[in-house]
């Protein structure tokens, strides 16, 4: 999993700074997976991805900037892709609820719940308890006054991979999470964590990351941050989805 900056212009002529995920899919196929900018929201496609991944990605912002609802934007990244019943996109900005979207041919399990703040969705998955304990787990540290945005992420995640995570190997083989402010200009967001995948039955990523985090925590205050947080399993063939769970949370 890789991280780039780039510009997003709005139609007024502002250039918005963009962070794009990109991930690999078998062992030549890069494409982009999730992108964030900070001063608007971010957005994931996963499931069935391809190359076409970043134009419907560019599609659902230009809906964001001219105004749209997350769901509005959902709509527009998909309705002219005739593989819309294979993809999973969810989509958080501060102007609107989070918003998630599954197709009727993902691999199962797959779905999202979602709530005014937070949306958890995913495929591939052992069941629905994944999403559903992981989003209870989100808001239930999200209710503490001390707990950060990252810590949240960090037990939905923890939540999610101790319900069974990816059916098709123990709970995940990598896992990542950034973190961005809509005020950053660095590099890379504010926290970017990311575990490279683990031979099946060896480290636990989940574990590997909280390891990181809790090493590499320095400043605990990050309220109002925009937050996106996955795991994954294992690539079995360009047609199975990269990404296993995300969530959002919205200012």
């Amino acid at each position: 999993m890789s991280i780039s900056r780039s510009t997003t212009v709005a139609e007024d002529g502002r250039s918005l700074l963009t962070y794009n995920i990109v991930g690999a899919v078998g062992d030549e196929l890069e494409f982009e997976l999730a992108r964030i900018v900070p001063a608007v929201g971010e957005m994931v496609a996963q499931a069935r991805v391809d190359a076409g991944n970043s134009d419907r990605i560019d599609a659902a912002f230009a809906r964001i900037l001219d105004g749209s609802t997350s769901g509005e934007a959902i709509s527009a990244s998909i309705e002219a892709d005739a593989m819309s019943n294979r993809r999973q996109h969810a989509i958080a900005t501060y102007d609107s609820v989070p918003a998630t979207f599954t197709g009727s041919n993902t691999l199962q399990w797959s779905g999202g719940v979602g709530d005014q703040s937070v949306a958890v969705q995913g495929n591939t998955l052992v069941d629905a308890q994944v999403v559903v304990q992981a989003m209870s787990a989100f808001n239930a540290t999200m209710s503490d006054p001390d707990a950060s945005l990252a810590d949240a992420l960090l037990a939905g995640m923890e939540a999610g991979a101790s319900e069974g995570g990816d059916r098709r190997c123990p709970s995940a083989n990598a896992a990542l999470m950034a973190v961005a402010h809509r005020d950053d200009v660095g590099e890379t967001p504010r926290i970017w964590l990311a575990i490279e995948p683990q031979a099946i039955g060896s480290q636990n990523p989940v574990a590997l990351l909280r390891d990181d985090y809790d090493r590499s925590r320095s400043d605990p205050t990050d309220g109002g941050y925009r937050a996106i947080w996955w795991t994954t399993g294992v690539v079995v063939t360009i047609v199975i989805a990269a990404g296993l769970w995300t969530t959002f949370r919205r200012a």
